[in-house]
């Protein structure tokens, strides 16, 4: 049986992050897949097992499944503490995975560390001289025992895959590259899959650029069942003090990355305002209702969401606008709005 690992962000609510949304989707739709009639299929039981990390325990999964609880927090950012326990677990459980999936946008640190930890130093490149020097003090945790008057090696949970056996493969899926924060060099360092994965034929190329020869662009899948067209859902709209007759405008993008809010806002006021003869843009009886579905991230973000409230509110607009800060069901907010919007000025990294 195949052991598969996902490193993700945890897995659990709030579903706010589209990395660990994206594992928890496709765990349960690689083991739904029917088995081959000589039953080892991609979704057979004794075919595959996939591991997930997760705060807590989540309902209604598949037996061939397994939940690792290793997390405490789900809220917001990853934090150090929950990054720390992540590597505590890789170091004593990676070895005992075939495959180990990382799921996420990578960061310098989160790298090095993933790094010293998984890779091999067998694979030419990948390790510079820093690196190899931690690797070479990892060695010198494995101690030997005596027994019988032979000697074995005691594999030290410490030591390194490498020195383990290891016999794991290591895919990296990447959603960006970020190259509005990373250079090439840093971007160069950073990864160290047996197979890279992109979203993008963009991304792919570029790598390709820098001189990988194990990057492969595979589309992101879309659920078509759970994002179908259906009618506007009445607990969601009153939820959110909205009326099936509003007509809804939604824009579940970013506060400040993508640098279009402020076209928006003044967009928004334009439309919403009532012109000099009384009536709103709309036309006579329209009810034109703002939805902004975007998760606050950082005090910048914050900072821009306070601002708009202060605006709307000096031009008595605020009764017209909803905020979400997370969103339980993305299916039911497409379907409660009329139109949805996606503006952006800026789409550095978001390839």
């Amino acid at each position: 049986m195949k052991k598969i690992l996902f490193i993700t962000r945890p897995i659990a609510p709030p579903w706010d992050e589209a990395s660990k949304n994206f594992a928890y989707n496709l765990a349960r739709n690689l083991t739904s897949l029917p088995p081959s009639s000589s039953g080892k299929g991609a979704g057979g039981e004794r075919y595959l097992e996939i591991y997930l990390l997760t705060n807590g325990k989540l309902n209604n999964i598949p037996k061939n499944i397994i939940q690792e609880n290793i997390y405490t927090s789900s809220e917001k950012d990853f934090k150090f503490s929950q990054k720390m326990r992540l590597l505590v677990f890789l170091i004593f459980n990676a070895r005992k995975f075939n495959i180990v999936h990382l799921l996420f946008t990578p960061t310098k640190l989160s790298s090095w560390m993933l790094k010293i930890i998984l890779s091999s130093p067998f694979r030419k490149g990948r390790l510079n001289a820093s690196e190899r020097s931690i690797q070479e003090r990892f060695e010198k945790c494995t101690k030997t025992e005596k027994s019988h008057n032979h000697t074995k090696p005691f594999k030290s949970p410490l030591t390194p895959l490498f020195q383990r056996g290891r016999k794991s493969k290591i895919i990296q899926t990447i959603a960006t590259l970020r190259e509005d924060l990373l250079s090439d060099s840093e971007i160069k360092k950073m990864l160290f899959g047996d197979l890279i994965v992109t979203y993008s034929d963009y991304a792919k190329n570029r790598l390709e650029k820098l001189g990988f020869k194990n990057a492969r662009r595979i589309y992101p899948g879309i659920d078509l069942d759970y994002y179908s067209p259906a009618r506007k859902n009445f607990r969601f709209l009153m939820n959110n003090n909205l009326r099936a007759e509003d007509f809804i405008i939604t824009y579940p993008g970013e506060y400040s990355r993508l640098g279009a809010i402020d076209d928006i806002v003044k967009a928004m006021i334009k439309i919403m305002s009532p012109s000099p003869s009384g009536r709103g843009a709309g036309g006579e009886g329209a009810s034109i209702k703002f939805i902004f579905a975007c998760r606050v991230k950082n005090e910048k973000d914050a900072k821009k969401k306070e601002k708009i409230i202060k605006n709307l509110k000096k031009l008595n607009l605020l009764s017209k606008v909803v905020f979400i800060d997370t969103v339980p069901d993305m299916a039911k907010l497409y379907n409660s709005s009329d139109v949805i919007i996606f503006p952006a000025r800026d789409m550095k990294g978001k390839f």
